[in-house]
């Protein structure tokens, strides 16, 4: 280009920015890889915390829920079926052998994937005054059924709380943690209950690191020592 030319016209300006793709939920992931490494409760408790939060504040990862979903659904089949097979190798049944491979093969064809049923929430997403109709035994179900306080219910929760943010310090400390704050707080809280001395404190940590990640909410519930159902509100 020799002296007399006019020089280049300005660049040309940058294109305009594009907005980040939305963000792939964690809980969907949790959801995923738990349910891989055959983690039921935590598989189905993130995966249907995943599918609420999506549904209503957007975002990506339904997809990865519903997987983790339809893997934990596909691990407790096979549970049933070995359980099924050693119940029936033991009992003597005098049904004919082969009428088992119809059934096995029912019972091993996983769930279709679909959306959690309403009346069910995942046990991350409960709240203080929430009622619930039924545990399993001593573990927390994944997913859990909200009832009125009115009608009869296995446990109540009466309080909630977070754990002060850390590394993870391992399943055990971190129940006997929150079982030691639920107590005294479920004491405080029903101080002058005539119920108090038939309840049992029962709590729901986060059983793993991955869920530690994800939430360090404890809920504290009660339930009555006896198993019998509660009727009625029991923290105001």
């Amino acid at each position: 280009m020799s002296a007399s030319d006019p020089p280049y016209g300005p660049p040309y300006p940058p294109p305009g920015e594009v907005p980040p793709p939305p963000r792939v939920s964690r809980l969907a992931v949790t959801a995923l890889v738990a349910g891989a490494l055959s983690a039921v409760p935590l598989s189905v408790a993130c995966g249907v915390a995943a599918l609420v939060r999506i549904r209503r504040h957007g975002g990506r990862g339904r997809g990865l829920a519903v997987a983790g979903l339809v893997l934990s659904g596909v691990w407790v089949a096979a549970a049933a079926v070995l359980y099924a097979g050693f119940y029936t190798g033991h009992a003597g049944s005098p049904q004919p052998a082969a009428a088992a491979p119809g059934t096995l093969a029912l019972r091993m064809r996983p769930p279709a994937p679909s959306p959690p049923p309403k009346d069910l929430i995942s046990i991350l997403t409960v709240r203080t005054g929430d009622c619930l109709s039924e545990l399993v035994g001593r573990q927390m179900i994944g997913a859990v059924r909200l009832v009125p306080c009115g009608k009869p219910h296995e446990a109540e929760v009466g309080d909630q709380f977070r754990l002060p943010a850390s590394a993870w310090p391992g399943k055990e400390k971190v129940i006997r943690t929150a079982m030691r704050q639920c107590i005294q707080r479920m004491r405080a809280a029903l101080a002058g209950n005539p119920e108090l001395s038939h309840l049992e404190v029962r709590t729901f940590t986060p059983p793993s690191k991955a869920a530690w990640e994800v939430s360090r909410t404890v809920s504290c519930m009660v339930t009555d020592l006896n198993g019998a159902p509660l009727r009625s509100r029991l923290s105001r």
